[in-house]
């Protein structure tokens, strides 16, 4: 798939990448989305890049959306919901798929990363409307319908992860 000549929109499910990658490499693993920034941005005519992140408390969560705004990224955030002493997360499906839906006009090809099989339905409105879509997520962790409707996908690998020190984990984390 020619891609350079290509106005690309790259969107990341955050939440979803952070859970496959612990699932697949343990609690410490993190992805480099400093590297996947730059993945993209060498493949692609990247024009926009947006990262969909839950937010617990903004203080822990503060240096991550600095970080990737530093590298690249427009940070769109959304609080995590406690009610009754349940953590409601912040699913991110529909909040992401309007957004793309709003953009449709400025891209040629929609960089999905993410795993999730709900987005099956976004990329096909995305072929109706004569657009590409590339997938980035875990083989492991891909759903097998996404890669089926993907015009292409990358799979992440280890070189795409970093392990997380003990030493830089909140205290109530650790066990």
């Amino acid at each position: 798939m020619e891609t350079k000549n290509q106005r690309a929109t790259l969107v990341v499910d955050v939440q979803n990448l952070f859970y496959s990658v612990r699932d697949i490499h343990g609690k410490l693993a993190r992805i480099d989305f400093g590297k996947l920034y730059k993945k993209c941005a060498a493949k692609f005519d990247l024009i926009n890049a947006s990262a969909y992140v839950a937010i617990g408390s903004v203080e822990q969560t503060r240096p991550f959306c600095e970080f990737m705004k530093k590298v690249g990224f427009e940070v769109v955030s959304s609080q995590i919901k406690v009610e009754d002493k349940k953590i409601y997360a912040t699913d991110w499906d529909v909040g992401i798929t309007v957004n793309v839906i709003r953009k449709l006009d400025d891209f040629d090809v929609l960089i999905l990363a993410s795993g999730d099989g709900d987005f099956r339905h976004l990329i096909d409105y995305i072929h109706e409307k004569e657009k590409k879509c590339v997938v980035i997520g875990f083989e492991k962790e891909l759903s097998r319908s996404l890669q089926a409707h993907a015009d292409d996908v990358i799979y992440l690998t280890e070189e795409d992860i970093f392990f997380q020190p003990e030493s830089d984990r909140p205290e109530e984390v650790k066990k």
